[in-house]
Formats: structure tokens, sequence, C-alpha cells
């Protein structure tokens, strides 16, 4: 598919398409350098649980005891079909995060989070979270500021 548009594209275009792509990896490596700084600053404050392929992290239905990072490895959120099968709805990789900043606020996790991996993740528990809040605003205003958007939009953060 890249060979067939990089031939209709041209000399110049496939240069743009190159210039494109470098683009799209400093992005994501820049994106990544902010998570590990992140975790660093945050790690008093974190709990570190490893979990086996297949076990659930946060079971549909469940109340999130606060923001889950995905550290290392991976995890799925999956949905429950009415003929017992599931249905993958995200996939997540170091730097994503599922659960609530504030469960009391949030409705009850809508599908099953699996680890696909053998996968490490961090635990922000909402109530270090509102410690944080108070005693450490600019650890808060850190963790906000990167995944705020995340939390917000429902689509890449509640489970």
């Amino acid at each position: 598919v890249l060979a067939s548009a990089a031939q209709e594209l041209g000399s110049e275009g496939q240069g743009m398409l190159f210039d494109r792509s470098v683009d799209d990896l400093m992005l994501q490596l820049e994106a990544g350098e902010r998570f590990e700084a992140l975790l660093e600053r945050l790690e008093p404050h974190l709990e570190r649980h490893a979990f086996e392929p297949g076990a659930v992290i946060l079971a549909a239905g469940a109340a999130a005891p606060g923001v889950w990072l995905v550290v290392s490895g991976r995890a799925e959120e999956n949905a429950r079909n009415a003929d017992g099968t599931t249905t993958r709805q995200r996939s997540l990789g170091p730097g994503d995060v599922a659960g609530s900043s504030h469960p009391d606020r949030a409705p009850a996790a809508r599908h099953d989070l699996v680890a696909q991996e053998g996968c490490l993740m961090a635990l922000l528990r909402s109530e270090t979270l509102r410690q944080l809040e108070a005693s450490a605003p600019l650890e808060a205003l850190a963790f906000y500021t990167q995944f705020a958007p995340l939390l917000q939009s429902g689509t890449r953060a509640e489970s």
C-alpha cells in the first residue's frame, strides 16, 4: 500500500510522506519521554501492579479506584457480548491510561480491562490525587496537563 501510494505521489510527494512519518515518530518519542518524566515525578504516589496475560485489571461494572497508567506491556478493553464472547474496544500500551481521576463522578467501567500480555501498571488512586492537589499542586498539575484531555474524553481514559 505504501509503495503504491509513494509511486502515485512522485518524488516530491515521497519526500513529504517521509517528512510526515519522521514528524509523527518524533511526536511519539516526545510523548514517551513526557510520560517517563511524569512517572518519575509521581513515583512516590503510585502503586505498581504486575498482571499476567489474561488477568482482569478492572472488571466491567466496577468502580475504578483511580487512574491506571500502562508502564509496560499491553492491555485491552473488551466488551462482553450477549453470547458470552468478547469484542476488543481498544488496545492500550505504555503511556495510555484507563480508569477515572474522580470515580465518585464517573460511571462504572463499561468494559473489562484485561492484560493482553504481561503488564506493569501504575495506579494513582483518586484519594492520592486529591491529596496531591492540596499538598503538591505542581505534581497534580503535571498529571492533569498530560492526561486531562484523555480523562475528559471518555473514549481513551474511561474504561
